[in-house]
């Protein structure tokens, strides 16, 4: 509902204006049923004369001419009214700010708000329509209002109201012109106007980020509690680079470790202790190629975007453990390199640089991918690679693991469809339904000799996983390999 807000609008700036001068199906039916009303009120007064004078055909005349004066009125009244609306009142100058946030997770809505004020007669009727993003949907469009709200202290305040936009992709995008439609109370005629873009103030652009703290926040925040109480991750005492404490000395201590300066205080030897350091970087590898385009009859999301929302997740839960944190992504529209960097801080900039990734029509380029992740990571780490593989892929991908995890650990995570494993439940029942059940069994036979060839290799993990699952298995292999 709309409401007075105190805050000054900006200046009120022209509209251009196209005069429709049709009746709309909500104008006939209002102008038909008074019509109507009319018509029956005549016809009782007649049904009456007609039993007390014979002569009903004047009268007949006389209540159907009546009839046709209250009609020409009523025009006669709409027509006074849009002389009034276009003449009397000049050209409608309405000023309008727009403000909402400008990041959006994908998938949920949020709320856009409207300042509006116009100087136009308090009769008309306001309906307003704005341009959304290419990339949006919304709910409460468009906003329904009378002139006599919106042009209610039109110096100082205006109306305020609002409408959900939910934004269904990541990337940046606009707001485009607003619209309005100015008719009267009989809608026999209508003022449609529009408002150029760049005289609408505040907010003209947002930005659609991927959604992983909604999706996977019970995750994120169940794995930091398991860290938090120490039952997934323990620091072991050790030699290291990060001091631990101060101890007395025991005999086969290395004689290095003594503090003197702290022995001398204390009369009495006292050996350093330090805390083995258990910090690792993670590289992700992500897949932009076509491959990453699909999107599951069931599911809103790509599998690039699910693989966004689970490198996110296992990043946050990363960084919070002092780890450091990167991504490649490759074959994309545009790939992007992302060094390794550590603190909480970094998600923010993670979210940054990925929002506007976008799969492209390329196949995978592996090799290549392999070759910028050990010019990004020098020293040895965790190597992700996230991507849905075909048979096709497979001589290239075994070729780049082998690269990579001469270097590194390497975990590669690959995606399947649920599609393809409930379509081998059904039985084929004629020929074309029986080669496509053949074509699955042989995609799902590769995947399975893909998956066998990459375990038994040194220095590499195999998940093999829906995009749903992704998460979850890759937070469980993080606290395996963080165990070690």
């Amino acid at each position: 509902m709309p409401h007075a807000n105190n805050s000054d609008l900006p200046a009120q700036h022209p509209v251009t204006v196209r005069i429709v001068p049709s009746l709309s199906a909500k104008g006939q039916r209002r102008l038909l049923w008074l019509a109507g009303l009319f018509l029956g009120l005549d016809l009782f007064k007649a049904y009456l004369s007609y039993m007390a004078v014979a002569d009903t055909l004047v009268m007949w005349l006389d209540y159907a001419l009546w009839f046709l004066v209250v009609l020409v009125g009523l025009l006669i009244v709409e027509l006074l009214g849009l002389y009034q609306a276009i003449f009397w009142g000049g050209v409608p100058k309405v000023a309008v700010e727009r403000q909402s946030a400008s990041k959006f997770a994908i998938g949920v809505p949020m709320p856009v708000t409207l300042n509006m004020s116009a100087n136009i007669p308090s009769w008309l009727r306001v309906r307003c329509h704005d341009s959304l993003p290419v990339n949006g949907v919304a709910s409460g469009l468009p906003i329904c209002l009378t002139g006599g709200e919106l042009a209610q202290n039109t110096t100082q305040n205006g109306i305020s109201t609002h409408y959900l936009l939910t934004l269904t992709t990541r990337g940046s995008a606009s707001f485009g012109d607003m619209w309005w439609e100015f008719s009267s109370y009989f809608a026999s005629w209508c003022l449609y106007a529009y408002l150029p873009k760049h005289n609408v103030q505040g907010q003209k652009t947002v930005q659609g980020l991927p959604d992983f703290g909604n999706r996977h926040g019970q995750l994120i925040a169940t794995s930091l509690n398991q860290a938090f109480h120490g039952n997934l991750q323990k620091s072991k005492r050790g030699v290291g680079q990060d001091f631990h404490q101060l101890r007395d000395y025991n005999e086969g201590d290395n004689v290095r470790a003594i503090d003197w300066k702290a022995s001398s205080r204390l009369q009495k030897l006292m050996s350093k202790d330090y805390q083995e350091q258990n910090n690792q970087t993670l590289l992700f590898l992500l897949d932009g190629s076509m491959r990453m385009r699909h999107q599951s009859a069931d599911s809103a999301l790509s599998h690039l975007d699910a693989v966004l929302n689970a490198m996110l997740a296992l990043a946050m839960v990363a960084l919070k453990q002092g780890d450091k944190v990167g991504f490649v992504s490759f074959s994309s529209v545009e790939d992007k390199v992302f060094a390794p960097q550590k603190g909480v801080q970094t998600i923010s900039q993670l979210l940054a640089q990925s929002a506007n990734l976008q799969a492209s029509h390329q196949m995978p380029d592996y090799m290549a991918a392999a070759k910028i992740a050990l010019s990004v990571q020098k020293k040895r780490g965790w190597i992700i690679l996230l991507t849905s593989t075909r048979s096709e892929d497979m001589d290239e991908l075994l070729e780049a693991v082998g690269l990579l995890r001469a270097r590194h650990l390497v975990v590669v995570a690959t995606l399947y469809e649920d599609e393809l494993a409930q379509r081998l439940e059904k039985l084929p029942i004629n020929a074309e339904s029986a080669r496509t059940y053949q074509a699955i069994c042989d995609h799902t036979l590769r995947q399975k000799q893909l998956q066998s060839r990459l375990r038994g290799l040194a220095n590499v993990i195999t998940l093999h996983c829906t995009p749903e699952q992704l998460a979850h298995q890759l937070m469980q292999q993080y606290w395996t390999l963080k165990k070690r």
